[in-house]
């Protein structure tokens, strides 16, 4: 639906992030290599990958190319602590961890108590302008990257790498199928588990579009926690 609606504006902003312009061409392209760097570590049609980020450009990288494949996104709180991290792996039985560095540490942890298969670590910023990314580095606390040893994790770089080493990709999706763990914070009661379909989450944007008029290149702010 993405592709359909934005296929001839591909040259058109789909994302701002700290200033850097991403195109709907160079998200498609992200999107597709990511795809076929999940596929070619394994990531196959209902498999469950939980990810614990913050809004950003990977998790909206990630969020596309597990769904382009079959597979299953399930997006976690990143203030959880160990304990639940280890229990939402075991739950899902997710074989796979997307995360974000400044968590890292503690999803390794869990991870190594659940049966992990693969942890991919990503940094916000990834995809900030060089002199962002900079100012980044230099205000952002030190963080401990002895966890990028264990055999196990793959930084965001070499993980997209893998995507050279796919020759053929052909995935079988069906927009009926869940595609989308998402999870209640629990404020009225015990914290549950939403299922949602591809057509479920379509639903919302349409509901965008016929709640707000709006034009093509119009800017939506979206504030995210």
């Amino acid at each position: 639906y993405l592709w359909e609606n934005n296929k001839d504006h591909l040259d058109d902003i789909a994302l701002v992030y700290f200033g850097r312009k991403i195109t709907y061409k160079e998200l498609f392209e992200n999107i597709d290599k990511a795809a076929r760097a999940f596929s070619a570590i394994g990531v196959k049609t209902g498999d469950i990958c939980t990810v614990v980020s913050l809004s950003c450009v990977n998790s909206i990288i990630v969020f596309y190319a597990l769904n382009r494949i079959g597979a299953i996104s399930n997006y976690i709180s990143v203030i959880a602590s160990e304990t639940e991290f280890q229990s939402y792996f075991d739950d899902t039985k997710s074989k796979y961890v997307v995360t974000m560095d400044l968590f890292a540490d503690k999803v390794l942890t869990a991870a190594k108590k659940a049966e992990i298969k693969k942890i991919i670590s990503f940094s916000l910023s990834d995809y900030m302008p060089y002199s962002v990314k900079l100012g980044y580095k230099i205000k952002m606390p030190r963080i401990d990257t002895n966890y990028l040893l264990d055999s196990n994790v793959i930084q965001w770089t070499t993980f997209l790498k893998f995507a050279d080493t796919l020759t053929e990709s052909e995935w079988s999706h069906d927009c009926n199928s869940i595609s989308i763990w998402a999870h209640t914070g629990g404020t009225t009661g015990f914290p549950k588990t939403v299922l949602l379909t591809d057509k479920a989450y379509n639903a919302s944007a349409m509901q965008y579009m016929k709640s707000m008029a709006h034009n093509r290149k119009d800017v939506f702010l979206n504030i995210m926690p």
